[in-house]
C-alpha cells in the first residue's frame, strides 16, 4: 500500500493519503472521517494566512528590486519550514556568495556580531538586510516578551557573538 516510506514524507502531506485511505475502508466511522477533513481544512486555511502573511511581508520589503541578486525563495522555503529568518539567511547566503566583496562581508559580519544599529557604513544593500533583521528580531522580542519571555532574543545574540 505504501509507495514510499513514511520517513520520507511531509507528515501533514501524508495525512491526506490516510484521509483517503481510511475513507476507502468498509465499515469506518462517518463522524471520525469528518472530524479528520475538518481537521484537514483548518490547518490548510491557516497555511493559507501564514503564506498570505508573509508574502506581503516579502513583497513590503521589496527585496525583488533592492538585492536583485537575491534568491526569490518564500514558496520553497515556506514548504519546508514557514519562518521570516530563514528568508533572511537565504538573503544572507546570496550576499555572501554572490553579491559581497571581502570588505564588504566583514562589515557585515561586524555589523551581525555587535547587533550595532548605527552602522552607516553598510553598503545600501546591505543596510536594507540589516535593517530587515533588526525589524524581525524586534517583532520575535516583542512576541517573547508578550508571552513573559523577555531574555530569549538575548540568548540568541549571545548564541551569535
Amino acid at each position: 500500500m505504501l509507495k514510499r516510506p513514511l520517513r520520507k514524507g511531509v507528515e501533514k502531506h501524508e495525512q491526506l493519503f490516510f484521509i483517503w485511505a481510511y475513507e476507502q475502508e468498509k465499515g469506518h466511522n462517518q463522524t471520525l472521517l469528518k472530524l479528520a477533513k475538518l481537521s484537514w481544512n483548518h490547518l490548510q486555511h491557516m497555511y493559507q494566512q501564514e503564506l498570505r502573511s508573509l508574502t506581503k511581508w516579502w513583497i513590503d520589503l521589496d527585496f525583488v528590486t533592492k538585492l536583485p541578486f537575491a534568491r526569490d525563495r518564500l514558496i520553497e522555503i515556506y514548504l519546508y519550514i514557514v519562518t521570516k529568518l530563514t528568508m533572511l539567511v537565504s538573503v544572507i547566503d546570496d550576499m555572501y556568495d554572490v553579491h559581497g566583496t571581502i570588505d564588504e562581508l566583514e562589515l557585515f559580519t561586524s555589523a551581525i556580531e555587535r547587533w550595532d544599529t548605527s552602522m552607516k557604513n553598510l553598503p545600501d544593500y546591505m543596510r536594507t538586510c540589516y535593517d530587515a533583521i533588526i525589524d524581525v528580531l524586534d517583532e520575535v522580542d516583542a512576541i517573547t516578551t508578550k508571552e513573559g519571555r523577555p531574555y530569549c532574543l538575548e540568548y540568541a545574540k549571545e548564541a551569535v557573538i
